[in-house]
């Protein structure tokens, strides 16, 4: 007979497992591929254990704030880029917010100041 779970990260380095019969338990531990399947294994008594979806999606989207469900500037989800942050209250993806940063280190670029120009050329 087949058994369906479903584990989802929670906030912290812990696991919520639900399974297809709506029996929940919240494990504390890394969220981990080898991880999950001994969880199950220990707390449900299956042998044999198939994950399907991808962990590290799972990772990525639990680094967003639950009211962000898309990128405010490329539009991306979740699942796809870590979260980068909050800049003039909208929220961006990693790569978005990095970029945002640069260009705003970029406007108040001043080439008088010479420990400007050394940053620069060891940023090259």
């Amino acid at each position: 007979m087949e058994q369906k779970f479903k584990a989802y990260k929670l906030r912290s380095q812990s696991i919520k497992i639900y399974h297809d019969s709506g029996y929940c338990e919240t494990a504390s531990m890394k969220v981990t591929k080898n991880n999950i399947i001994d969880e199950i294994r220990e707390r449900f008594d299956v042998i044999e254990i198939v994950l399907t979806g991808s962990i590290l999606r799972g990772l990525r989207a639990s680094t967003w704030p639950l009211i962000c469900n898309r990128c405010f500037n490329c539009g991306c989800e979740p699942v796809r880029r870590y979260y980068g942050g909050v800049f003039e209250d909208q929220r961006y993806c990693a790569a978005c917010f990095r970029e945002i940063e640069r260009n705003g280190a970029a406007k108040n670029f001043c080439p008088d100041r010479r420990d400007m120009w050394k940053h620069m050329v060891q940023a090259k």
